[in-house]
């Protein structure tokens, strides 16, 4: 299985969603998941933002390398399955059928968005990621 996590510029949600998850799945030994994270106006070239990296720390999970990846019709077609920080990214792919909001596909919120923000607004993101991926895993040993 193929999980592909969008934002804008996959320097904050996406990126912290795809560590989550990763972290999620090695806790719960949960195999075979490729999981990939990508910005619908990424540079290709930003890091993690400062404020993500802390969030990430908070909650113990310390493998925070990350490069800006720009989403392309490729990435999203090689995924099973596309999961957007929010509705409006999801309305922006709506050509896809595998494309679907966090919120739509778990039953949460739209997950908000930190950038910009200080290192609490981040934690809460974070957090609400975290609660986010605990939905998705399972979702996913349902499958």
């Amino acid at each position: 299985m193929n999980v592909l996590f969008v934002c804008t510029g996959n320097t904050c949600r996406s990126p912290m969603a795809e560590k989550i998850f990763l972290n999620k799945l090695y806790e719960n030994r949960i195999e075979n998941v490729k999981v990939l994270s990508a910005g619908i106006a990424a540079d290709g070239i930003s890091p993690m933002s400062e404020n993500a990296v802390y969030a990430l720390h908070r909650l113990g999970i310390t493998d925070t390398y990350h490069t800006a990846n720009v989403l392309t019709e490729d990435l999203i077609q090689e995924a099973d399955i596309v999961l957007t920080m929010t509705k409006a990214q999801k309305e922006y792919l709506k050509t896809f059928k595998n494309v679907y909001s966090i919120a739509e596909y778990l039953d949460e919120e739209d997950i908000i968005d930190p950038y910009g923000k200080n290192k609490e607004e981040y934690l809460i993101c974070a957090k609400q990621i975290d609660e986010a991926m605990n939905k998705l895993i399972n979702k996913i040993e349902e499958m």
